[in-house]
């Protein structure tokens, strides 16, 4: 029964939330079987079961068109969280990559943004901590568009005037501060405010904009609109600060085919005759 448990959740979860579960399954059932309670672990059958959902595709990732990204972009210009959504839009970077910017991590002069942190929340604790990244792929310089400084250094100004006018503190000398109170940005927030965003666009008449709209959707968003530009797949993992391209390959698998299709036909101009 475990192990069938087991085997149904492998096609709703990732890799790592499954290596927890069965951690936890496992220890607790080792124990049980130390007391002769249990004739063996049967966890221990589902050691395959995992390896082989390691190898299932990932599912496609959801991302918005070029149309919906510019309806979208607009409708949330009027929004506390827009600087944000729109680093996670231009810049591709994991929410808690985006909250735990410090203003030393923008280069305009070199036109870079370093990502060396993340901000992370803990259930058993109750709160959120600044921490480095989960891997060293995820710790990178990503490219600052000229458009994102505009944004970011309007930004800046308009943060420098809310902390002399309310006396808040920015101790971790935070680039995003959540308003009146000097505290970290909430992933849940800036969620909540793509939630009213949606609803604002929806009421507006464009009733077909879809409703599943999240801040991992912008980071896809901007892949998309990568592979879309034919840029390449090296360049596209490393700035979305993945372990390697097969994993950028694995998560973008449904795209692979058009890009393909786009560097073939760049072939097919280049070797015409006559």
């Amino acid at each position: 029964m475990i192990v069938n448990f087991f085997d149904e959740i492998c096609d709703d979860y990732r890799d790592a939330k499954l290596r927890q579960t069965k951690a936890i399954l496992s220890n607790m059932l080792s124990y049980a079987y130390s007391l002769d309670m249990i004739a063996d672990n049967p966890m221990d059958k589902a050691k395959t079961q995992l390896a082989s959902s390691s190898k299932k595709p990932t599912r496609e990732v959801f991302a918005l068109s070029a149309d919906q990204e510019k309806i979208f972009m607009d409708y949330a210009k009027t929004s506390y969280h827009y600087p944000i959504i729109y680093v996670m839009d231009r810049a591709g970077l994991r929410i808690g990559e985006a909250l735990a910017l410090r203003n030393k991590d923008i280069d305009y002069t070199n036109h870079r943004i370093s990502i060396d942190e993340s901000l992370n929340y803990y259930r058993s604790q109750k709160g959120r901590k600044l921490e480095g990244t989960k891997t060293d792929s995820g710790k990178r310089k990503v490219i600052l568009f000229s458009d994102v400084a505009f944004v970011l250094k309007s930004h800046q100004k308009r943060t420098k005037e809310m902390i002399l006018k309310y006396g808040l503190n920015n101790p971790n000398d935070l680039l995003f501060l959540s308003r009146y109170k000097g505290e970290f940005v909430t992933d849940t927030a800036v969620n909540a405010s793509i939630k009213r965003i949606v609803e604002k666009i929806h009421a507006d008449g464009h009733a077909d904009f879809p409703n599943s709209v999240s801040c991992h959707t912008l980071r896809h968003t901007f892949a998309t609109r990568c592979f879309e530009k034919g840029i390449p797949l090296e360049v596209i993992s490393k700035e979305l600060g993945h372990a390697d391209i097969t994993v950028t390959a694995r998560v973008y698998v449904h795209l692979l085919p058009d890009f393909r299709s786009q560097e073939m036909r760049k072939m097919e101009m280049g070797l015409k005759y006559g």
